[in-house]
């Protein structure tokens, strides 16, 4: 019956059950007749016309010789949207299944074609959206995405369909390859598509608008900062090495969205962090796009404490004042005033107060973890940790219980001899850790955990030791008291001993003026700042001091409980009175200002007008400048593009948050992740120098920094010299540059200058004969002295940094890194030194030509012990070499009980040393 029937051959054909079928199977009689796309069915109690357009599927359920065969539509909710019957042979059965499912391909067909909710529709309009007209950004594809019809919105099987597509091509010609095509766009394929045609989006604008990147800065731009600027995702993180053109970009953006006009002018904003760069970004804006006829000078360039005093004078119709202690810089100061006052006033606070910073302004290490020793004992030869009392303890947790011991004016021995003979052939005099005269007791200090177990790197042995020195105590019958590691870390170990002790006899009597004869504590300045830094970050982060406590008691069995509780108590008294005095003079300081200017956007009782939101200097925005960005571009179609460097990432102080950049997505929503790597400013020896320096911290974004610019000699020289030649040996070298300089190895610049930039890690770094060699070099080198932390952002020549050693005020230094901080950021920066390493880069990439570096002889930075490592740095003039025992301090000279010899830098944490009798040997 079907032999002749052909695509577009109408269609006329019934089926009724046999006598004996509807006999047997009880179905009566009835028909089922299909007339082109009209399938009629009749029975004996009812009749039912189905549409092909409307039939959701057949089925035929096969008998020994009758088929059962049902009818459903595609909104069958009652047995009466359905036809079932019964009493066909199975081989007619097997006939209208055939029939029927030729004739539905082609309606089929014209639904999917047709229909609002078919494939192919959603297929087209995703071919429509790549177009060329414009860049494709996530917020697009995430809508094609959604908008992808399932298979209930087209009333059938796709299955089904490429079924009978496969048995009757030729009722589909051509259709079940656009069809496969369209089912296989699968949420991966749109995505590589939309990258695919973005990245042809982006050669094709290079090629129309490459007059426009060629002069729209004084130097054309580089094909990464075009792809930058033609890049307009809805989220755009672009992270920029050294001297890479960051600001050259952001205008040249700016340019690129009013000449596509993506934007208008006043939809435009500029962040920056400080007056100075919002200033600059307006007049590189007025001075490069101005003469474009733009209308950019209507672009909004601010700094983010600007915009938040703007946004909330708006909104509320009061715009507040910033505490004018802020604006002159004078923060630290006043929490130190602060400190102070309360130290005064309240008892609890001093008392908490002066053993925080002289007993426990010092981390201790993880339990596990082996600290290197600071100090080496001359008398006894051997290394460790000095007290306030001057002794050199084993432990940095000896260190913290002698220190408690001094504060609270307690008479101790440190490993006294034992009052009974203990040599024996296994065992030397034994030297209990501690000893109180006063109440003829001793005090064993044991490095156990909760479990009362001691670290791996003790050895079995540690637990046969502590109870063979419990036994002698209880075989001679002399007092013994017991701390432990858990016991000072977690728990009441030293309020424990303090009671132990005072119940036989000793006195207790706290005076922190008393004089320090060994280890100096840290200034009430030095701590004043780490405050500050906290509150900053507890406030941009908004966390209130129980929100504090719950992240203390959440972080588990970790760290010095006993100084977080006490960091936490003065904190909340500080952070009260700052508040107080805030509240006093109707003041808000930065972090409330931006939090409230966040809260009036997100309310919409302050409306964004900008469509397009640049930051500069990413890596310094904090959590509170975070949120406000992306309340301004929360709506639909607003795009943020933000540039940045993690690698000079350095104020944390300040509140900055690295991990906005290494979790930019997760904090803002998908984007684009794009490079400036190319540098503009120094040799590629020195970027690869000071690269491999900083990406020794593996949570640093990686790059590979490139650069095409001229080397001029050595690009990084180290000299290790002492403190009181460091000064005459600059001027040494700066007099052999001037000499130098207009010669082939020292052009000077289109000025007939060449700029030297003298770096310190800190203002009292400053070389004393400044002025006088500004008075001498002047008439050809630019001379000047400043921070690190100014320098960023400047380049010069020449960099010198003046002063690379170790200790507290030294580089790195170690008052950076408090763990404590942690508390009050949403990401920790776990790595040692972190910021300091970064600062430490920021120095070697100041320089267009050369770096060179002045060490301590005697107690050289760990940070020029790595460069040291690394046969591309020099080290001039000295003859130094690298230790063969450690391979990372360099061999110096020193003076014994025996003459002169070398040993390593290191000492004591490496004992190599060559000459006075102990050639190529380590000290004992």
């Amino acid at each position: 019956m079907e032999a002749g029937l052909s695509a577009g051959t109408p269609i006329a054909r019934s089926w009724s059950p046999t006598r004996l079928g509807a006999f047997f199977c009880g179905s009566g009689q009835w028909t089922i007749e299909i007339q082109e796309a009209l399938v009629s069915c009749r029975s004996t109690t009812r009749s039912l016309e189905i549409l092909l357009t409307e039939l959701a599927r057949l089925e035929v359920r096969a008998g020994t010789f009758w088929s059962k065969v049902t009818l459903v539509t595609s909104n069958s909710r009652t047995p009466d949207d359905s036809f079932a019957v019964n009493g066909l042979p199975n081989a007619a059965a097997r006939e209208l299944s055939r029939v029927l499912r030729r004739a539905w391909v082609p309606v089929r067909i014209r639904t999917l074609s047709n229909h609002p909710g078919s494939l192919l529709l959603w297929a087209r309009s995703v071919e429509a959206a790549l177009d060329f007209s414009h860049w494709v950004t996530h917020e697009e594809a995430e809508q094609l995405q959604a908008r992808r019809p399932g298979k209930s919105e087209i009333g059938f099987d796709l299955d089904d369909l490429f079924r009978d597509l496969a048995e009757f091509p030729d009722e589909g010609i051509g259709f079940a390859e656009s069809l496969h095509e369209a089912e296989s766009l699968t949420p991966e394929k749109v995505t590589s598509q939309v990258a695919a045609h973005n990245r042809r989006f982006v050669a094709r604008e290079s090629v129309e608008y490459a007059e426009f990147f060629r002069t729209v800065e004084r130097s054309p731009l580089n094909p990464d900062q075009i792809e930058s600027c033609i890049c307009f995702d809805n989220r755009v993180l672009t992270v920029a090495a050294a001297g890479s053109g960051k600001t050259s970009t952001m205008i040249a953006k700016a340019g690129y969205a009013l000449a596509r006009e993506i934007a208008r002018p006043e939809e435009i904003l500029m962040l920056a962090f400080n007056a100075d760069a919002a200033k600059e970004l307006r007049q590189r804006v007025s001075r490069r796009l101005g003469p474009l006829d733009l209308g950019a000078d209507k672009i909004n360039a601010a700094t983010f404490h600007k915009l938040g005093l703007e946004i909330i004078g708006k909104a509320t119709g009061r715009k507040p004042s910033v505490a004018p202690w802020l604006d002159q810089g004078r923060d630290v100061e006043v929490v130190a005033e602060i400190i102070t006052e309360l130290s005064k006033t309240d008892l609890k606070f001093r008392v908490t107060w002066t053993l925080f910073r002289l007993v426990f302004s010092r981390d201790l290490s993880a339990f596990e973890d082996e600290p290197e020793p600071d100090y080496w004992d001359s008398e006894a030869s051997r290394d460790g940790f000095r007290t306030m009392n001057g002794e050199v303890v084993k432990s940095e947790e000896e260190r913290m219980i002698a220190d408690w011991l001094f504060v609270s004016g307690v008479e101790y021995e440190y490993e006294r001899e034992y009052e009974f003979d203990t040599v024996t052939a296994e065992h030397a005099q034994y030297k209990p850790d501690f000893y109180y005269p006063a109440a003829k007791v001793y005090h064993e200090h044991f490095g156990l955990d909760e479990f009362g177990q001691p670290p791996e790197r003790f050895g079995k042995k540690y637990l046969e030791e502590a109870e063979w020195k419990r036994a002698k105590h209880k075989e001679n019958e002399t007092k013994l008291l017991e701390t432990t590691s858990f016991g000072v870390r977690q728990g009441d170990d030293l309020g424990r001993l303090q009671s132990e002790l005072e119940a036989l006899g000793v006195r207790f009597e706290p005076d922190p003026d008393r004089e320090i004869p060994g280890r100096a504590p840290p200034s009430h300045a030095e701590l004043a700042r780490n405050f500050r830094v906290f509150l900053t970050h507890a406030k941009s982060n908004r966390l209130s001091i129980e929100d504090l406590r719950l992240r203390l008691r959440d972080s588990g069995r970790q760290g010095f409980r006993l100084r977080q509780n006490a960091f936490l108590f003065l904190y909340e008294r500080i952070a009260e009175e700052w508040d107080r005095r805030l509240r006093a003079g109707e003041y808000v300081d930065f972090e409330d200002m931006l939090n409230l200017a966040t809260e009036l956007v997100t309310s919409g009782r302050w409306e964004s007008p900008f469509r397009v939101v640049m930051v500069d200097e990413f890596q310094d925005v904090s959590r509170a400048r975070a949120d406000l960005v992306k309340a301004l571009v929360s709506r639909k179609g607003r795009f943020l593009f933000a540039v940045g460097d993690d690698w000079q990432a350095i104020n944390r102080f300040a509140g900055a948050d690295i991990s906005l950049m290494s979790d930019f997505e997760e904090t803002f929503g998908s984007g684009q992740q794009l490079a400036l790597p190319e540098t503009f400013r120094s040799p590629q020896v020195l970027c690869d120098i000071a690269s491999d320096f900083v990406l020794r911290n593996p949570a640093q974004i990686r790059k590979t920094v490139t650069s095409s610019q001229p080397a001029f000699g050595k690009p990084v020289q180290v000299y290790l010299c002492d403190e009181a030649s460091r000064e005459a040996l600059l001027e040494k070298h700066l007099q052999a540059l001037y000499d130098k300089v207009g010669g082939p190895e020292h052009p000077t610049r289109a000025d007939g200058f060449v700029s030297v930039l003298l770096l310190g890690r800190y203002n009292h770094d400053a070389p004393s004969r400044l002025r006088q060699w500004r008075d001498s070099f002047g008439d050809r080198m630019r001379l000047d002295f400043l921070t690190i932390h100014s320098a960023k952002g400047l380049e010069a020549d020449y960099v010198f940094i003046v002063k690379v050693g170790s200790g507290r005020y030294a580089f790195p230094s170690t008052i950076e890194d408090d763990p404590i901080l942690l508390l009050a950021m949403p990401h920790g920066d776990e790595f040692a030194f972190a910021e300091e390493r970064r600062l430490f880069y920021v120095a070697l990439t100041r320089a267009r030509r050369m770096v060179v570096i002045y060490g301590d002889e005697g107690t050289p930075s760990r940070f020029l012990e790595e460069l040291a490592k690394d046969e591309r740095v020099a080290l001039v003039g000295e003859g130094k070499r690298v230790c063969p025992s450690c391979e990372e301090g360099y061999l110096v000279g020193r003076a014994g009980p025996f003459g002169a010899f070398v040993g390593c830098s290191r000492f004591p944490r490496c004992r190599y040393s060559e000459g006075a009798g102990e050639v190529g040997g380590a000290l004992d």
